[in-house]
């Protein structure tokens, strides 16, 4: 343990400089930042609910330095709210994910020095526990000592130990800490490749934080090296030439753990997870210069959580700019039909269809209303998933067609899973502002 005195040396200096000029004092949430994802997993409010702890002294809470996390995934789709008092079986019954970063014990609130009791009971911990064990997903975030020891007991139910210390992956606490894959510290994971091409990650950003181990069978995300370092001070910031430092040689900053029916994601570091601004005009997050794809990472790591294998809500407007009205309006209605079908309205899915519409395919040759309703209808029941890709769209002045793939899983009449994969072509019309569907052929793939 300890550090060579010319590094070390150094490492003070850095840190008297830093830590006298406030750099990390008086942040605040930087609310004017907004990231809008190129595609919103969810339409509006129509997504998974996330709550956000805010029954344990959180430092990060969605009202207060959570605002921009729960801005980001509010443009994503999803429903998020707080989380007030204690864990238990009800309160959390409903919720998809929940969201607990930076707690603390009442006794450490202003006062970040050892002891640092868990800020969780027994009884919290064992909801949380069986929660998950039955299909919940929690995000837990620990930062830097005192919140890596008031999450100890918590992560610990989970194989999680935390190191509550100060994790240095340089001599300086500024610039942050990046984990890259030239480098070997941003691994591969679902997480870091994305759903989408445009979604993988080379590098994120963290801002100091904590360390910790992961069990056997987890799935690591960022990793330390043997050459980084824990400070471990009794007093949060107050460091000198004794306090003890640590190797992070297989120590961990982010990592997934599977339990149960669901899923832990387990992070050291939470200015990561969200926009701050510092009292000295020092952006500290996802909107900083130095974390230019730390948001797509979030919203990565939220899917990979809950599970969305398609996306449904609106594009972004610069997507929408990238093509023209036209295009960018009937792959808008090809996200809503999804939407639809998704949640089971198949009446609203055959709606997108015109009265005198035409479904042609092998064997099959169906003309108007009635029969296009029955034959979404006749999905009741047996629907579960269905993906549209385009590949194509031709458009005119009032009508326009579009080529594409559709992927669409359901139950056949044995209650057997088929994935049924077509290529279709499909004439549409505008008639009063809307697009609708005059003829549809399909054929197997």
């Amino acid at each position: 343990m300890g550090c060579s005195s010319k590094i070390w040396s150094r490492l003070w200096i850095v840190v008297v400089l830093l830590y006298g000029t406030t750099m990390y004092a008086q942040q605040r949430p930087d609310t004017t930042f907004t990231y809008q994802p190129r595609q919103a997993a969810y339409p509006a409010g129509e997504g998974p609910l996330v709550l956000i702890d805010e029954g344990h002294e959180n430092l990060h809470a969605a009202g207060g330095n959570f605002a921009p996390f729960a801005k980001l995934l509010r443009e994503d789709g999803y429903r998020v709210a707080p989380h007030k008092g204690a864990l238990t079986a009800g309160s959390l019954s409903g919720a998809d994910i929940l969201v607990i970063a930076n707690a603390l014990h009442p006794s450490n609130k202003g006062n970040w020095v050892l002891p640092n009791p868990s800020a969780f009971s027994k009884e919290e911990i064992q909801a949380a526990r069986d929660w998950v064990a039955d299909g919940g997903k929690l995000l837990l975030i620990a930062d830097h000592m005192p919140f890596a020891g008031a999450a100890g007991e918590l992560a610990s139910a989970f194989g999680i130990a935390f190191l509550n210390g100060f994790a240095m992956t340089s001599n300086a606490f500024w610039p942050p800490s990046v984990f890259s894959r030239s480098e070997a510290g941003l691994l591969a994971h679902p997480v870091t490749e994305g759903l989408q091409e445009y979604e993988s990650i080379d590098e994120i950003a963290t801002f100091t934080g904590s360390a910790f181990t992961l069990p056997d069978g987890a799935e690591p995300i960022l990793a330390f090296k043997k050459e980084h370092r824990s400070l471990l001070p009794d007093t949060a910031w107050a460091f000198n030439s004794k306090t003890p430092n640590l190797s992070l040689d297989g120590y961990y900053q982010g990592g997934i753990v599977q339990h149960g029916k669901g899923k832990v994601a387990v992070f050291g570091e939470a200015a990561m997870f969200t926009a701050q601004v510092t009292g000295q005009g020092i952006k500290a997050g996802f909107n900083s210069e130095f974390a230019p794809q730390n948001a797509q990472f979030i919203l990565n790591l939220i899917h990979y959580l809950e599970g969305p294998k398609i996306y449904t809500g609106e594009l972004s407007s610069a997507e929408k700019e990238e093509m023209s009205g036209m295009e960018a309006e009937i792959l808008q209605v090809n996200h809503e039909m999804e939407s639809a079908f998704n949640r089971k309205d198949y009446k609203a899915v055959a709606e997108y269809y015109s009265d005198d519409a035409v479904l042609v395919s092998e064997g099959i040759e169906l003309h108007g209303r009635e029969a296009i309703d029955a034959y979404w209808m006749a999905m009741e029941d047996r629907g579960i998933a269905w993906e549209l890709e385009n590949t194509e769209i031709i458009p005119d002045v009032t009508t326009a067609v579009q080529r594409g793939i559709s992927r669409l899983t359901y139950l056949d009449y044995s209650g057997t899973e088929v994935v049924s994969r077509v290529k279709f072509t499909l004439l549409w019309v505008k008639s009063n502002e809307q697009w609708k569907i005059r003829i549809d052929h399909y054929s197997k793939l």
